[in-house]
């Protein structure tokens, strides 16, 4: 344990209150107990939904949501389905000006793809393609649309913050100033090699340098402020978007297994929740990373008991990357053993 859990457990108890509806003050000692082992900042939220028994750290605390924002893009693309408003079968045909570098695998691929939607949104859960996700974006009204959706469904704690696109923009900026010159598209063509064709010199030289930028020792503490982010989530918020759809709230019974089997699909984040389960038990997941700073994991775990939602958002990760991936793991295990065996 490091040196500081002793406070960080201190603190993590005293945010069980007796008497709040569904606390497990055990389940809540448990969690606070692992949690203090993390190395970085940690927020969580746990709930087994057969019985409405939780715990959580700091649930309400605002926590950089990098990927795990693309869950409200997926469920509300389904909804807009179910009310027929988006046709997930239509397809689309990717050009060069849509690639996104980043996470995913359309950026690796020849222009002139047919996908579905529906294909988009498999790409978007399983390998968490940023093309995939700023195509879906558009499709479901944009940031500000989504914005709305999130606190109109109750869910006013997460918010995106920009599209993919200016996203990387601003990132590229700040950890490479040379891109201030720029613009927003010539800097995401730099970051996918399939789009030199519309660079001019200087982003040329500039995708040479983001091609070889390797200084990540204390890029963390630049990254502190949600300005920075590219969403904004609570451990709370994201949990009980993941209940609605495991519950099928959202939409119809159909529809929701859907989403559920997309994220059962889940291709990244093997060091986190499912670590130590996935022999175990089904996994519906979702990450989120922003490496070296930002692990996240939020899923859904079908214990013997039930299915139990399990949100781990983090920040500010110290040390190795791999052994905070590891903690989530150990602490998720340490949960479902509790859990199953009550």
């Amino acid at each position: 344990m490091n040196r500081l859990a002793p406070a960080l457990l201190v603190a993590f108890l005293l945010l069980w209150r007796p008497g709040h509806a569904g606390a497990d003050p055990e389940l809540q000692r448990l969690l606070a107990v692992e949690a203090a082992g993390f190395p970085g900042k940690m927020t969580a939220y746990v709930k087994q939904l057969a019985t409405g028994q939780e715990a959580s750290i700091a649930p309400d605390e605002p926590m950089s949501s990098m990927s795990v924002i693309k869950l409200g893009i997926l469920a509300k693309a389904y909804q807009m389905a179910e009310g027929d408003t988006l046709n997930l079968d239509e397809r689309i045909t990717l050009r060069t000006i849509d690639l996104r570098g980043g996470s995913g695998i359309f950026q690796f691929h020849s222009p002139g793809l047919n996908p579905t939607l529906r294909d988009l949104l498999w790409e978007m859960v399983i390998t968490s393609d940023n093309t995939a996700t700023e195509m879906m974006l558009a499709r479901v009204g944009g940031v500000d649309e989504l914005n709305r959706w999130f606190e109109g469904d109750g869910l006013k704690a997460m918010q995106m913050n920009a599209t993919i696109a200016a996203y990387f923009a601003r990132i590229a900026r700040i950890v490479l100033p040379q891109g201030k010159a720029l613009g927003e598209l010539e800097i995401n063509a730099a970051l996918v090699s399939q789009r030199s064709g519309e660079l001019s010199p200087a982003g040329e030289a500039y995708a040479l340098e983001l091609a070889r930028f390797e200084p990540w020792l204390g890029v963390c503490e630049r990254f502190k402020d949600p300005a920075t982010w590219l969403g904004t989530v609570s451990a709370r918020a994201v949990g009980r978007l993941l209940e609605q759809m495991e519950k099928a709230t959202l939409v119809s019974n159909a529809r929701s297994a859907e989403m559920m089997s997309m994220l059962k699909s889940q291709q990244a984040g093997a060091r986190r929740i499912p670590m130590y389960l996935d022999t175990q038990y089904a996994i519906g997941h979702k990450t989120g990373d922003f490496p070296p700073c930002v692990a996240n994991d939020v899923g859904v775990v079908y214990l013997n008991k039930g299915p139990t939602v399990m949100v781990f958002l983090t920040d500010q990760i110290r040390g190795n990357y791999g052994e905070a991936e590891a903690r989530i793991g150990a602490v998720a295990r340490r949960l479902a053993e509790y859990l199953d065996a009550r």
